[in-house]
């Protein structure tokens, strides 16, 4: 019984330390990056802001999980049971927000209108920098 009750507390080591490690990564390098890449103005600027509402939601759902199993050595009684009902909705919502923005990605990658709508975004901006390109070669002769 007793190398049961350890087996268990190691694997609640274990998921609460790679939960905490996906927080990490996520927040010191997924979403600086998301961050940084949703200001780009091209055809993929919508994309990218949902991207990074994805990996804001991811860093939540760790948060929440980690919440989640540590809290019954913090809360007791009746309100433990609140708590983490509470926060077992929360992951849930936070899950189908990012089932949510997964289908509106797939949407938007691969229907007839948005590879058209790219093309047309990625033509201009192509067309743009020859014009720039132009006036630089222009202005140093």
């Amino acid at each position: 019984m007793q190398d049961s009750l350890t087996f268990l507390y190691v694997v609640y080591f274990f998921a609460i330390f790679f939960l905490a490690a996906a927080m990490f990564v996520t927040a010191g390098f997924v979403i600086p990056l998301q961050f940084k890449q949703a200001k780009v103005k091209n055809g993929l600027q919508m994309l990218r802001k949902q991207l990074l509402l994805k990996g804001v939601l991811s860093f939540l759902v760790c948060g929440i999980a980690i919440a989640t199993l540590t809290s019954r050595y913090f809360i007791d009684g009746e309100a433990a049971r609140y708590f983490t009902v509470g926060l077992v909705f929360l992951f849930s919502l936070a899950l189908f927000a990012k089932a949510f923005i997964d289908s509106r990605i797939y949407h938007q990658q691969y229907s007839a209108e948005h590879i058209e709508k790219s093309s047309r975004i990625q033509a201009e901006m192509n067309r743009e920098e020859v014009l720039k390109n132009k006036d630089l070669k222009s202005s140093k002769k």
